[in-house]
């Protein structure tokens, strides 16, 4: 796992949720979604929630707040990764007829 997965991965266990803004503050992340994908894809659990309010500016914008909700469990993760597969294989075999 990389040094980014590990420290948002840290944060998150501590705080809860990150926010673009709190990743580059804290760690100089400045694709903080790129990392959240990175670690759903070894089975963490995110919600995400759009924030509104104004930037530096006074402008009004839109942000992303990440909610950790935990690593899915083994056997859910193999389970997923077999589903992913299934709809791989099947869509392939769709496209061959």
């Amino acid at each position: 796992m990389s040094n980014q997965k590990e420290q948002v991965l840290a944060y998150v266990r501590t705080n809860g949720t990150i926010t673009p803004k709190e990743a580059d503050n804290t760690y100089s992340i400045t694709r903080l979604a790129a990392v959240i994908f990175d670690l759903k894809e070894l089975g963490h659990k995110f919600d995400t929630i759009i924030m509104k309010g104004k930037n530096k500016f006074d402008v009004p914008c839109t942000w992303a707040k990440y909610v950790y909700k935990g690593q899915e469990a083994p056997l859910e993760q193999f389970a997923r990764s077999n589903q992913e597969n299934h709809d791989l294989v099947a869509k392939l075999l769709e496209e061959d007829n």
